[in-house]
Parts: C-alpha cells; sequence; structure tokens
C-alpha cells in the first residue's frame, strides 16, 4: 500500500483514559469526554495522540479489534477532530518528517488536492518562510494552516518551488526524496493554499483579478484581518 499523510494530534492536545471506555481530550481551550468507546477506537485515539497513523491503518487498527462496522463511527470521530483543528498532516522521507501541515486558524480544513503530474506548479508570491525556534515554517497571509519543513529536504524542495516545477522536475532535481513523498508534499502544498498551478491562460497565476494587484507589503495587519475574516465566514 502507497505511503499517505500520517495523522496524529496537535502538540496542543492531550488524551487521557480514566476508564477503559473513555477518553478525555484536552485542548487548549475544551475538555471533551468520549464514553462507550469500543476497544479499537480508544486504541486508534492512543495512536493518535504518540506515533501518529495514516488513515488507512487506523481504520485497520480500528477493523481488527472491533471489526469494520466500528470504522465507520471512527470516522465519525477523525472527521470531528479534523473539523476542530485537532489533527495535523505530516509526510515523511526515509522514516524521518519531511512536512508537517497544522492549523493556525479555526477555519482550517485539510483535503489534499491531486494533481497533474505534467503541470507545472509555483509557489504563492505571498508565501513566506521564518524561523520558529530549531525549525523552518512555512506560512501565508491566504492560508489557515502552516507548514514546518523539517531538515534539508523540505527547505529544498519548498525552496525550488520558487519558480514552477513539475512532479517529474523536482524529482530529478531532488533526486534523494522519494517520488512519493514529493507527491505528498505537493499535495499538501496544493490542499492547504500555498501552492498554484502555472497556467499559459491565467494572467493572475491563480490568485484572481483582486490579489494579483496587491504585493507582499500591502498585507498590513488591519487589511490582512479583514481579508481572512472574510474568507473565513465564506468557507
Amino acid at each position: 500500500m502507497a505511503q499517505g499523510y500520517v495523522l496524529s494530534f496537535a502538540r496542543d492536545v492531550s488524551v487521557d483514559n480514566p476508564a477503559p471506555d473513555q477518553v478525555v481530550i484536552q485542548t487548549p481551550d475544551k475538555r471533551s469526554t468520549l464514553r462507550d468507546l469500543t476497544p479499537g477506537i480508544v486504541r486508534a485515539i492512543e495512536v493518535l495522540s504518540t506515533q501518529g497513523a495514516t488513515e488507512d491503518d487506523l481504520a485497520w487498527q480500528v477493523a481488527e479489534i472491533d471489526g469494520e462496522p466500528a470504522i465507520t463511527r471512527f470516522n465519525q470521530y477523525l472527521s470531528i477532530f479534523a473539523k476542530c483543528g485537532m489533527i495535523r498532516y505530516l509526510v515523511f522521507c526515509n522514516g524521518r518528517p519531511l512536512a508537517t501541515l497544522s492549523s493556525i486558524s479555526a477555519c482550517f480544513q485539510f483535503s489534499p488536492n491531486s494533481f497533474d503530474g505534467k503541470s507545472r506548479y509555483v509557489l504563492s508570491r505571498f508565501a513566506y518562510i521564518h524561523r520558529e525556534k530549531e525549525n523552518l515554517i512555512l506560512e501565508s497571509p491566504l492560508s489557515y494552516g502552516k507548514i514546518t519543513l523539517h531538515g534539508w529536504r523540505g527547505a529544498a524542495l519548498a525552496a525550488e518551488l520558487a519558480r514552477a516545477q513539475t512532479c517529474d522536475s523536482l524529482c530529478d532535481l531532488l533526486d534523494l526524496i522519494p517520488r512519493r513523498a514529493i507527491e505528498l508534499f505537493l499535495g499538501m502544498l496544493l490542499g492547504s493554499g500555498f501552492l498554484y498551478e502555472e497556467r499559459p491562460d491565467d494572467p493572475h497565476a491563480g490568485e484572481g483579478q483582486i490579489l494579483a494587484k496587491w504585493n507582499f507589503a500591502g498585507f498590513d495587519r488591519v487589511t490582512l484581518g479583514f481579508f481572512m475574516l472574510k474568507r473565513c465566514n465564506s468557507a
């Protein structure tokens, strides 16, 4: 099975098991108790709170313990966790993290985007990288998430996307990174608003007519707050 995104709880989410069929989930602003859980669902939530796993692997663990019908109930919980911004999404490369997508807004939703292997993709001109402790962070005022770039591989991929690239061209430039990891990285950036497809018939490079008239310096705090609020309310 092809490796997919690894899901885990965000760093500010903690989990406790006060009883065999109960899980208490603590976030910075809320404490929730889930009751009458099956052993398989309890196990899957424990995995989310530790090393994480792909969605398929989580479903397999639930089915192995509880049977396949329990997967539907677990997926309902997983959907709620995602809508609440509690889930982060990781891309791994040779057993090590390459990039992690995390929520920074209540409006955050991640739907991995498929892409055409022959199309050329480029970073949004509003995307920027900064240091946060010992990590490089990719952010954009047009995204409700942030991406942690782990090690030189994540940073190298982001740097090469400063000019339009196909998946094949990225694989040629960075042949030490497996193709599947590059595909997941591109899907992550596309699905979270950091990347655009370069099209000859699109004069605005995927930004729309209004944004095309702005530059990065135009996003002062007041304007940015108003713009993001409008996008959030219309999402």
